[in-house]
C-alpha cells in the first residue's frame, strides 16, 4: 500500500520537475507536503470531522441494509414492488439530495450523514438482498421441507454463508463512494470538513492545499477499500467459505 502511494508521488514531482509546470496549474509535490507541515492541524481536524461522518454513515448504511434486506427477502411481494426504486436511487448521484437535506435538516453533522448513509445503504441493500437469494436450489428443497423452521436459525447458518460474497462486493462500492460523497455534501454547505477546505480554497486559488485534500481522500478511499477487502477474507476464512 505504501509503495502505491509514493510511486506516484515521485512521478508528480518528476513530472513537474522535468517540464516546469507552473504551481498555478500543478504544483509540485513537495509544495503540497509543506502544507502539510505548516497546516498540519487545521488540516487534522477537519480530516477527523470527515472521517467521523464516514464511519458513521458506513456503520448506519450496514444496519439499515441489513435488516432491509431481510425484511424484503421475507416478503416477495414487497421487493418486487420496492426493488426498481432501490436501483433507481443507486444509481443517482448523492449531490442531487444534497440540497433538500440541507434544507430539511440543516448545514450540521445530521444531514451529511444522513447523505453519505443513503449513497451506502443502496448498494449495501441490493448486493445483500442478492446474496440472500443464491441459496442453492438443493438447500432451497430442504430447508422447504422442514416443518417447523426457524427463520433466525436458518438466515445465520444456511444463507448468511452464501450472501456474504455479494454483499462483501457491494460493500466495497459503498466504502469507495462514502468518501467522495462526503465531498459532495460539503460542496453544497458546511462549515467542516475536507470538502469545506477545498471550497475555500478554490475561492482563493490555493491549489497546494486542494491538492492536499484531494490526497488525502485517495489515501482515506484506498484504506477503505483495503479495510473492506480485509473483512472479506476474514469472514471468507472464518466461516470457511472459500468453496462456496
Amino acid at each position: 500500500m505504501i509503495f502505491r502511494i509514493i510511486t506516484p508521488l515521485i512521478l508528480w514531482q518528476a513530472i513537474c520537475s522535468i517540464f516546469q509546470v507552473p504551481s498555478y496549474i500543478l504544483p509540485d509535490a513537495f509544495s503540497v507536503a509543506r502544507v502539510f507541515k505548516y497546516k498540519f492541524e487545521f488540516i487534522l481536524f477537519h480530516t477527523g470531522i470527515s472521517l467521523f461522518e464516514v464511519i458513521s454513515a458506513l456503520c448506519l448504511g450496514f444496519i439499515t441494509a441489513f435488516f432491509t434486506a431481510i425484511f424484503l427477502f421475507q416478503d416477495k411481494k414487497t421487493e418486487k414492488l420496492f426493488m426498481p426504486y432501490l436501483v433507481i436511487f443507486k444509481n443517482l448521484p448523492i449531490f442531487i439530495f444534497a440540497p433538500l437535506f440541507m434544507l430539511w435538516f440543516g448545514h450540521g453533522l445530521f444531514s451529511k450523514i444522513i447523505l453519505i448513509t443513503l449513497s451506502c445503504y443502496f448498494p449495501m441493500t441490493i448486493g445483500f438482498l442478492d446474496g440472500l437469494s443464491r441459496t442453492p436450489q438443493a438447500i432451497e428443497d430442504i430447508l422447504h421441507n422442514i416443518p417447523q423452521k426457524n427463520f433466525l436459525r436458518e438466515l445465520l447458518i444456511v444463507r448468511l454463508p452464501y450472501a456474504l460474497p455479494s454483499f462483501f462486493t457491494a460493500n466495497k462500492l459503498a466504502f469507495l463512494h462514502a468518501p467522495l460523497s462526503v465531498i459532495a455534501c460539503d460542496w453544497i454547505g458546511a462549515h467542516q470538513g475536507l470538502g469545506y477546505i477545498m471550497l475555500i480554497a478554490y475561492g482563493q486559488m490555493d491549489l497546494e492545499i486542494m491538492f492536499a485534500c484531494i490526497f488525502i481522500l485517495l489515501v482515506l478511499g484506498l484504506f477503505f477499500f483495503r479495510f473492506s477487502g480485509f473483512l472479506e477474507r476474514y469472514f471468507t476464512q472464518k466461516l470457511n467459505l472459500q468453496h462456496i
